[in-house]
């Protein structure tokens, strides 16, 4: 009985390694000694949880979260395809994600936020459900789409270039809005979009059916257009 269970265990553990060279080899990722590490362990006690550390991670495909627990790096985590969470935890690690894809990239958080996320890719990230982030939203290219689902920015939201649709969303920034580059198109009936400070100097903000509140002072220069509606403006700086 010793001998058989010996040998089953080298099987599985010849396994493990066979997956861990496998996904590398997939998803194009140069995992760590302690990544590698954290999933045998998984493994071995049969359960999934992935720990990104302090390096850039770099996964150039999808990442797809059903069970078990993802930690971000602290640092950056970089995603070409899509964030899937429909089951287990993702945990944001005070890190930043930063969606680099060319194409099309579909975003579900599964409920869980984010810390700071950034979308540098030529595509369009489209939600799939509510958004919720700690720290910041930095949007410098490709299409931003909502999929008219709220959006919830702790601190800034920066916006340096691209186009950011928010169709019938709820977009609320708890610190300040900052425009340099882009579009910015702002919720339409149903929807409403509310920030601190307003400070524009490039790019052009177009106002929707909705409601657009600025609690604090609002900044419209240098080469920035803010394109009015019939809806209301609501400046309480």
């Amino acid at each position: 009985d010793t001998t058989e269970k010996i040998i089953s265990a080298f099987y599985e553990v010849e396994e493990v390694e066979l997956a861990i060279e496998q996904s590398e080899a997939e998803d194009d990722l140069q995992l760590n000694g302690e990544q590698r590490n954290a999933i045998r362990l998984a493994a071995r006690h049969a359960f999934v949880c992935i720990t990104g550390g302090a390096g850039v991670v770099d996964v150039n495909g999808d990442v797809t979260l059903s069970s078990g627990t993802l930690t971000a790096s602290s640092t950056t985590t970089r995603v070409s395809g899509n964030f899937n969470h429909s089951g287990g935890t993702f945990n944001h690690n005070s890190g930043t994600v930063e969606l680099d894809g060319p194409g099309a990239q579909s975003l579900t958080s599964g409920g869980s936020s984010f810390n700071h996320l950034i979308h540098t890719g030529a595509g369009t990230v489209t939600q799939t459900d509510g958004l919720v982030l700690v720290g910041t939203l930095t949007h410098s290219a490709g299409t931003w789409s909502t999929g008219n689902f709220g959006v919830s920015v702790g601190n800034d939201l920066f916006m340096d270039g691209g186009t950011f649709n928010s169709g019938t969303s709820v977009v609320s920034v708890g610190d300040d809005y900052t425009q340099t580059s882009g579009d910015f198109n702002a919720p339409n009936a149903g929807g409403s979009f509310t920030t601190g400070l307003y400070f524009q100097t490039g790019g052009t903000f177009v106002q929707g059916s909705g409601l657009v509140t600025v609690n604090g002072a609002m900044f419209v220069q240098g080469n920035g257009i803010y394109t009015g509606s019939a809806a209301t403006v609501d400046v309480n700086g």
